[in-house]
């Protein structure tokens, strides 16, 4: 809790502090911890392999889960008896 009418002085003292940062010490360091793929070990090959094989996995089930049917794979049928047309007299 604060004093109803709080001087602007201790409201707002007007001291700035400004840290002076070494951005390429940080730049370095960030430098070092990048890794391919989140793996230290995997190289650039074996990356594009895995994202190669993500992608055609992706295409497959894109393919099952929206299946379309293609010409030939369905056969029309026709219904069996003729609905009689609407008669609008009627209504």
């Amino acid at each position: 809790m604060a004093p109803q009418h709080t001087p602007d002085k201790i409201k707002n003292p007007g001291k700035w502090k400004f840290y002076e940062v070494d951005l390429d010490a940080i730049k370095e360091s960030v430098a070092q911890n990048v890794f391919i793929g989140g793996a230290e070990a995997i190289t650039r090959e074996a990356f594009k392999e895995q994202e190669d094989f993500l992608e055609v996995l992706h295409t497959y089930l894109d393919r099952r889960n929206h299946k379309k049917p293609e010409a030939g794979q369905y056969d029309v049928k026709l219904p069996e008896k003729h609905l009689a047309d609407i008669d609008f007299t009627k209504m």
